[in-house]
């Protein structure tokens, strides 16, 4: 079964050199390469019917943002020639979905960038990177 390698990425220069590093060790090891976009989102909110509504669209305007602004440019910065690749974008909380992924859909590495861009900058890790290197099920690659 081939492997599937995992990038957590966000736009910030740190995401781009852990997709390219990924990029470069899922050519080395022929292992699918997965670029995941985690739009962080709190699923509890009390809509009525015409809001319900209002909120799916912005959802899938966000989706479809996501893939313009943050996936296909990131498609061109980095080299992947000759590798099998996907771009995914959904909502969540950006942890527990990569944890979810690596669960559920068969990762076997997860690479992540030193911080992100999150509204506090830690001096260390990121809060994501934090929390990957705390509860995600296989290895993790903190790229700085």
């Amino acid at each position: 079964m081939k492997k599937t390698f995992l990038v957590g990425v966000d736009g910030s220069d740190e995401s781009t050199r852990a997709a390219a590093f990924a990029a470069d060790e899922a050519r080395a090891h022929e292992a699918h390469l997965l670029l995941l976009y985690v739009i962080d989102w709190s699923g509890f909110e009390l809509l009525d019917m015409a809001s319900l509504s209002e909120r799916h669209a912005e959802k899938e305007a966000e989706l479809a943002h996501a893939h313009s602004t943050i996936l296909e440019p990131l498609k061109s910065a980095i080299n992947l020639n000759a590798l099998s690749f996907e771009l995914v974008a959904i909502h969540g909380h950006i942890a527990e979905k990569i944890c979810w992924y690596a669960e559920n859909e068969g990762v076997s590495h997860v690479f992540t960038g030193k911080r992100g861009r999150g509204t506090l900058a830690n001096l260390v890790l990121g809060s994501v990177s934090s929390s990957l290197t705390q509860s995600c099920p296989v290895p993790i690659t903190v790229v700085p």
